[in-house]
């Protein structure tokens, strides 16, 4: 009999945080700093023109707990030695109300990107270039995570999203009558880059 293994090569690591969740005052305080200060962006929806939104007092606690998620991301997940430090640079507020979507971006100047939810459940897009079949069009029978280049990550009150800036990401349109609230973020770095020119994992298969 064949035995046949398959080692995913070069993954894109997307963290997902569950549990903190805004008490509704706090909730209520964010969402009318962002909405009396607020822009329409190309695809309709309402972002909060406070780029530093995590800024706001009563956020502290939640500013915290993402700056914890960040640094458990790239310590305990990619590894980065813990000399080097992550922080957050930007956030602001994103509402979609119905019929309104994000448009397909990326984060430049920015290191590790995130996302925490307050409302809705429309999940999030990501999308990547490296199409394993180069130029060649298939049908597939089903997507899986080899064949595809979207994909969706469900969403939900409290949960907090990261990823790298380099990752193109949307929203498809909010179908839903119930708002979509999102808080983005931001980060950079600041500790010590090492001076090798690339990393070498030694995979053996047996």
């Amino acid at each position: 009999m064949t035995e046949i293994v398959v080692e995913n090569l070069f993954p894109i690591p997307v963290y997902v945080s569950d549990g903190y969740k805004l008490n509704s005052e706090d909730k209520d305080i964010l969402i009318k700093n962002a909405t009396e200060n607020q822009e329409l962006n190309q695809n309709g929806n309402i972002v909060s023109l406070n780029n530093n939104i995590l800024d706001i007092p009563c956020l502290s606690d939640l500013k915290r707990h993402l700056t914890e998620q960040i640094n458990k991301y790239i310590h305990e997940i990619l590894l980065i030695n813990k000399n080097v430090e992550v922080y957050i640079t930007q956030s602001w507020l994103n509402i979609n109300r119905t019929n309104t979507s994000h448009h397909v971006h990326h984060h430049p100047n920015s290191f590790i990107s995130g996302t925490y939810y307050l409302q809705g459940n429309t999940p999030i897009s990501f999308s990547h270039d490296r199409e394993i079949f180069q130029n060649f069009n298939f049908d597939f029978m089903e997507t899986n995570f080899y064949n595809s280049t979207i994909c969706d990550v469900t969403i939900q009150e409290g949960r907090c999203l990261l990823f790298p800036s380099t990752l193109t990401h949307y929203v498809k349109s909010n179908e839903n009558k119930e708002e979509r609230i999102s808080l983005s973020f931001n980060t950079f770095f600041k500790g010590e880059i090492s001076s090798s020119s690339g990393k070498l994992l030694k995979l053996k298969i047996e």
